[in-house]
């Protein structure tokens, strides 16, 4: 018990030395408030490890010795950027390809829809959001392609939705084809709907909602007054929803939400609450850090190795659960020397990319995807994760590549 309670002693301090520090800025302190309450949580979860689920129980320090380092490097350049630098945009060349990709993401929106909309409909009418999440996980859902066409839309809607919300944001701050700004978003909240509810998925709403939260802080001292009070209203309807529908399939998974007795006796719709927002660094502790067989690409790149070699891979293993924080889903690929080295280098070139003044519209778009992924990965990251990450490169690098005659500017400075 005491190594957990030191673990989130470690990420409180961190927070407060933070909180103090002059260069700051508001997505780092959302970012750390997260792994701090997340580490807070830990202790209640391990509690009911200890009471009733017995998973948990082999806790050490070391795991959480090396864990906190790594965050801290990973994290650094995402806590002292400066959001005024990160605002001072230029679009040099590039809203040709940018309106390619809206329109292509627009269409892969149309085959969401199509492909989804009947499991969809089915799952809300039963209710049975625990089938359908245990049916995803069994591969018992699943899109059923009629091309191989269908399959790179739907891989390129779920990439690539970051990158549109943040154009999107941009777009409509500038005053440059708000309509079609504003379809895009609307797209990016029916696509990802449509596939949370299709696979009865809590997490996936949270990452929508977290989609637009981010773009939405970056450029908060852009947006006009009126736009802000617009969005505000649109973000605390999305909220309601959100709660409620995250209650209603926390019921239908794990039963009532029921406090009259101690939640340490039966696990129920409480426990698997706090089970949610606590487990990710216990099960870095217990199951990820003590492996020696390490995957090398199985988990990141999962799609790659196919179903059969992940699989084996992950046959008997105790992290398959997938709660372990981002620094455990590169860790199982490729151990404790060389995810520490690569934590490192991220360090060094955050240290370099500080220096940055003003950036290309790609350049944030990518910013808003690592630090997204950074946000999800309090908890997880899914296997593909490298897939994901080398898409949005290549959409970053399709933007930042200049082969345009005619070029326009689109620059908005830091007031």
């Amino acid at each position: 018990m005491i190594y957990v309670i030191v673990n989130a002693l470690l990420y409180i301090v961190l927070l407060l030395c933070y909180l103090r520090s002059n260069r700051k800025n508001i997505l780092g302190i959302i970012l750390i408030v997260l792994y701090t309450t997340v580490a807070i949580m830990a202790i209640p979860r391990y509690l009911i490890s200890i009471e009733l689920l017995h998973d948990l129980d082999d806790v050490t320090l070391e795991p959480f010795l090396y864990l906190f380092p790594v965050f801290i490097m990973f994290t650094w350049y995402f806590c002292k950027v400066d959001l005024c630098n990160l605002t001072n945009i230029y679009t040099d060349g590039r809203w040709n390809k940018i309106y390619i990709l809206m329109f292509v993401y627009i269409l892969s929106t149309i085959v969401v829809f199509y492909l989804s909309i009947g499991t969809v409909v089915l799952n809300i009418s039963s209710g049975e959001w625990a089938e359908a999440k245990e049916a995803s996980e069994e591969l018992e859902v699943a899109f059923n392609y009629n091309s191989f066409i269908e399959q790179l839309f739907v891989v390129f809607n779920s990439s690539i939705k970051i990158f549109m919300v943040t154009i999107s944001f941009f777009m409509l701050i500038i005053g440059k084809r708000k309509y079609l700004a504003l379809i895009v978003l609307m797209c990016f909240v029916l696509s990802q709907s449509m596939l949370a509810l299709m696979n009865g998925s809590r997490g996936l709403f949270l990452i929508i909602f977290m989609s637009i939260m981010v773009p939405y802080l970056i450029f908060f001292k852009k947006i006009p007054v009126r736009l802000v009070k617009q969005i505000n209203r649109v973000i605390i309807v999305y909220l309601v929803i959100f709660v409620n529908y995250f209650l209603i399939v926390t019921v239908s998974r794990f039963g009532d939400l029921d406090s009259n007795y101690s939640f340490y006796e039966e696990y129920n719709g409480i426990t698997s609450l706090l089970s949610y927002a606590g487990m990710s660094f216990l099960h870095w502790n217990v199951s990820v850090y003590p492996i020696t067989d390490f995957g090398y690409g199985i988990y990141g790149c999962e799609m790659l190795f196919g179903n059969d070699a992940f699989v084996n891979f992950t046959s008997g293993t105790r992290w398959i659960t997938k709660f372990y924080t981002f620094v455990g889903s590169i860790y199982v690929d490729i151990g404790p020397y060389l995810t520490f080295v690569m934590a490192l280098f991220v360090l060094f070139f955050s240290l370099n990319m500080l220096k940055l003044k003003r950036y290309s519209i790609e350049g944030v778009c990518f910013f808003s995807f690592v630090y997204l992924k950074l946000f999800i990965g309090g908890f997880s990251w899914a296997e593909n994760y490298v897939i994901e990450f080398a898409l949005n490169l290549i959409v970053y690098l399709f933007l930042k590549t200049s082969f345009s005659i005619t070029k326009t500017k689109s620059k908005i400075s830091c007031r």
